[in-house]
C-alpha cells in the first residue's frame, strides 16, 4: 500500500511538472526543436526527480528500519533485494508516466 502512495505522489508530481511546461515545449519546436530534442529535455528533468525521491525513500526506509522491523512480516528491514525490487519499479512506473505525459503534450 505505502508503494503505491508512493508511486502515486511521485507520478503526480512528474505530471504536474510536465504539464506546466507544456507551453514551453511548443515554442521549442515553434523555433525548431524535434520531438525527440523535447523528449529528451524532459526524461532528463524528470530523472531528477525521480533519483532525488529514489535517494530520499530508500534514506528514509534505511533510518526508520528499526521502527518498521515490527511492521514486515517474513521481509528483513534492510533487505537489499526488496530495496532494488521497489527503486526499479517505481522508476519505471514514473518514467512510463513521464513519457506518457510528455506524448500527450506534444
Amino acid at each position: 500500500m505505502a508503494l503505491l502512495l508512493a508511486l502515486i505522489g511521485i507520478s503526480a508530481t512528474l505530471s504536474l511538472s510536465v504539464g506546466q511546461r507544456s507551453r514551453e515545449f511548443a515554442i521549442r519546436m515553434a523555433l525548431g526543436a524535434d520531438r525527440l530534442n523535447v523528449t529528451t529535455l524532459v526524461i532528463k528533468d524528470s530523472l531528477l526527480i525521480i533519483i532525488g525521491a529514489e535517494v530520499l525513500g530508500i534514506t528514509g526506509a534505511l533510518i526508520l528500519a528499526k521502527f518498521l522491523s515490527t511492521l514486515l512480516f517474513g521481509v528483513k528491514p534492510m533487505d537489499p533485494v526488496t530495496l532494488a525490487a521497489v527503486a526499479l519499479m517505481s522508476s519505471y512506473n514514473c518514467t512510463c508516466r513521464v513519457v506518457c505525459t510528455n506524448s500527450r503534450c506534444n
